[in-house]
């Protein structure tokens, strides 16, 4: 090398050295404005409740604003593709769950994002329970007056579900397995839209998620047949699992997850899961989620991206089998 470009290449280096001190002086100020935590769901459903609850204790621990940004539509993939396009600074978090990085990788040919590829882990979150609910008048009283009248009428019976290859879906879709049985599938946009057809009798029965159907459930306008769970829930103790009623040789279960673009600083990512990990273990936000059937399962970035992989390649098999598509 000639003594100018040694002269040269000198020069450069305070400034190399300037930026690998400005990078790690805004990686350790972080954060400094608000955060974006886009949830994937339409507000009003299970997934909004514990975004805005979550992001509510987050902002004491983060020192800043978490805003929820709902961008619902296509089921999750649109939230997903925003944000595996977004800066990676740890200012756009997911609220991902089983649908954005479980399902649409069997559903779709293509995706505009890779689910273990675009983005960077940061925790599990939570799992919850799905209870399989009917209308308060409807004459089904049980799990088995369903199969019956299920097995007597193949494909009358219809059932509604958050989208196609939500968990709701992929919940009956074991239980018709497993019984041997047919109904009709009638997808929406979101688990709350569901309620009020559920409510008026245009649909005959469907899978929600808990913290949806609390509610409903509590003031009689909802029954409920049986729940997807390990154990009867303590809010509900006499409403059997699917396991009781014979239906339980797969679990599912509804879970979430936060996931940041992927690029983002580890230190950043550490921050983000130390302050999960703080909410986690609030006794307000802990009981607030158990009295709906939702379990706290804060986890490592490292424990959550095994976790996704495993669920992908289960769920991945499942859809296949069952000819499930767009």
């Amino acid at each position: 090398m000639s003594q100018h470009l040694w002269k040269s290449a000198l020069c450069l280096l305070p400034l190399i050295a300037a930026g690998f001190t400005a990078q790690a002086q805004a990686q350790a100020q972080y954060p400094e404005r608000p955060i974006r935590f886009v949830v994937p769901m339409p507000p009003g459903g299970g997934t909004d409740y514990w975004a805005r609850l979550t992001a509510s204790k987050l902002e004491p621990i983060l020192g800043t604003q978490v805003i929820v940004e709902n961008k619902p539509g296509g089921g999750t993939i649109i939230a997903a593709d925003y944000v595996a396009r977004a800066p990676a600074d740890g200012y756009t978090i997911m609220v991902g769950d089983i649908g954005t990085f479980a399902v649409n990788p069997g559903l779709h040919k293509t995706l505009p994002y890779a689910p273990l590829k675009d983005f960077s882990p940061i925790t599990l979150t939570t799992t919850e329970a799905l209870v399989l609910t009917v209308p308060a008048n409807s004459p089904l009283a049980s799990v088995e007056d369903l199969l019956r009248q299920a097995k007597a009428e193949p494909g009358k019976l219809n059932y509604g579900s958050a989208s196609v290859g939500s968990p709701h879906h992929l919940a009956m879709e074991l239980l018709q397995d497993q019984a041997g049985v047919q109904l009709t599938h009638i997808p929406y946009k979101g688990s709350a839209p569901i309620i009020p057809d559920l409510l008026g009798g245009a649909l005959d029965v469907a899978f929600l998620d808990l913290p949806v159907a609390m509610a409903h459930l509590k003031s009689g306008r909802l029954k409920g047949l049986a729940v997807f769970a390990p154990a009867r829930l303590s809010g509900f103790p006499d409403l059997p699992t699917m396991r009781e009623v014979g239906l339980g040789t797969q679990e599912i279960e509804a879970w979430k997850g936060l996931v940041v673009p992927d690029g983002v600083a580890p230190e950043i990512i550490d921050k983000l899961n130390a302050a999960y990990r703080q909410v986690s273990q609030d006794p307000d936000f802990v009981a607030k989620l158990q009295e709906m059937g939702v379990e706290t399962t804060p986890s490592t970035p490292e424990e959550f991206s095994a976790y996704m992989a495993t669920e992908m390649e289960r769920w991945t098999e499942l859809v296949k089998a069952k000819n499930i598509s767009m």
